[in-house]
């Protein structure tokens, strides 16, 4: 729809099926902008802007008129200093596809906006929901009665309001008997006056991040997971685990979730109705379609060994020998041993490690050198014959010299001293 490079957020979608008609909240600015369904397969289609559409907070779509050709109607809410504008359109088949119909100020800010099926317009604010009947006089209604128990819960809590669900009686039909007002922190049920209907409120079990109503459930987005509530009975359906999901559209059918960091896009459905996707093997002519899927899965290789040695080490590849570190003439006279990568080859190089170990040490000694001559002999015997040549020191004998006689002692033995003593 929108051209790459235009960077063109888009922040909420309707679609009004009758009328072949996608309603867009885009924008910096947050216009509401109007697209025909046949934008998608032609180029030259051009968007429609809504005028008075500028800092829009949100908006809806609903009937307005009933009839053999039912009326629907686009209401927006637009920010204003300390005060919010609502604004109502209906949509035609001209070629600017809508004109204002009334427009009115409310108080305060604006948080969720939803046409009833009585042609109310329910304005969410904080908490609480005004009905506003759009035919004449816009007359306001609360939908929580001011004697109510848990008016005052709501307003000392200050919770945001988010959407108005119609449940339907008991007797059948298209009948509805009482509302179930969702908060940020619950949802309770009033009946059409707005006074408590139900002894027992929906309890989330995680801080909520968006919530829609799909087929007579609940549905409670969080950060880890989804819960899933009837409305009927207010009791828990069930958890799915989709982490920071959120739903693309009004009724959650398609859930946009991460799944392994990468986008997923989830169908949720009720499997007690009929599917809203046509999943049906035939074609149009009634044959069975011939499709084969296939998947690719990465690493999908059977590993026959649980050493987790050889999954965390690779196999020792492409040596080459830059520089000699150690004693030794150099790498070629070393012996190089390649390290095992799994418990087999653990086991056999120990083996052959023992093996050389045990070999090196009954080897016999290498050989020695024959010794030098000296070369004392060699210069003793050329120094006469070069003349200015500087001598050197005879060598000392090795034969010890001679001792001399020793002369008699005149004192004598120590004995003849002891004597002398005397």
């Amino acid at each position: 729809i929108a051209r790459i490079g235009e960077s063109k957020k888009v922040y909420q979608l309707w679609y009004i099926a009758e009328e072949q008609l996608l309603v867009i909240l885009c924008g910096k600015q947050r216009h509401l902008r109007l697209l025909p369904i046949r934008a998608l397969e032609t180029v030259d289609v051009e968007w429609i802007k809504v005028a008075e559409s500028k800092n829009c907070i949100t908006a809806c779509t609903g009937i307005i008129e009933r009839g053999p050709q039912p009326v629907f109607c686009i209401v927006l809410a637009l920010k204003r200093q300390n005060t919010s504008q609502i604004v109502v359109y209906l949509v035609n088949r001209d070629r600017s596809r809508h004109h204002k119909m009334c427009e009115f100020t409310v108080a305060y800010p604006v948080q969720s906006l939803q046409v009833l099926s009585d042609m109310r317009l329910a304005v969410g604010h904080q908490s609480g929901f005004t009905a506003y009947c759009l035919q004449g006089a816009a007359k306001a209604m609360p939908l929580v009665h001011p004697e109510n128990q848990l008016n005052n819960f709501l307003n000392f809590s200050g919770v945001d309001a988010w959407r108005v669900i119609e449940i339907q009686s008991g007797h059948g039909g298209n009948v509805h008997g009482e509302y179930l007002l969702v908060f940020q922190t619950l949802a309770i049920y009033v009946d059409l006056q707005g006074r408590k209907s139900r002894d027992r409120e929906i309890m989330y079990p995680a801080v909520p991040k968006h919530i829609t109503y799909c087929d007579g459930h609940l549905l409670v987005y969080s950060e880890t997971h989804l819960d899933i509530f009837n409305t009927q009975t207010a009791e828990w359906v069930q958890s799915i685990g989709l982490k920071r999901s959120r739903p693309l559209m009004n009724n959650g059918s398609l859930t946009l979730t991460y799944l392994n960091d990468s986008v997923h896009v989830v169908y949720l459905a009720n499997m007690h109705t009929r599917e809203l996707l046509n999943l049906s093997p035939c074609d149009r002519d009634g044959r069975l379609k011939s499709k084969r899927f296939s998947l690719r899965e990465p690493n999908r290789t059977i590993r026959t060994s649980t050493d987790r040695r050889s999954k965390l080490i690779s196999a020792p590849t492409n040596f080459n020998h830059i520089s000699h570190m150690g004693p030794g003439d150099g790498i070629q006279k070393q012996r190089l041993l390649d390290l095992p990568t799994t418990i087999e080859t653990a086991d056999q190089s120990t083996q052959q490690q023992r093996v050389m170990i045990s070999t090196m040490r009954h080897a016999p000694p290498p050989p020695r050198a024959p010794p030098r001559p000296s070369m004392i002999h060699q210069l003793n015997g050329s120094n006469n014959s070069l003349p200015g040549a500087k001598r050197t020191a005879p060598a000392r004998p090795r034969d010890q010299p001679p001792s001399l006689p020793r002369s008699p002692s005149p004192l004598g033995s120590m004995s003849s001293l002891h004597d002398v003593l005397k």
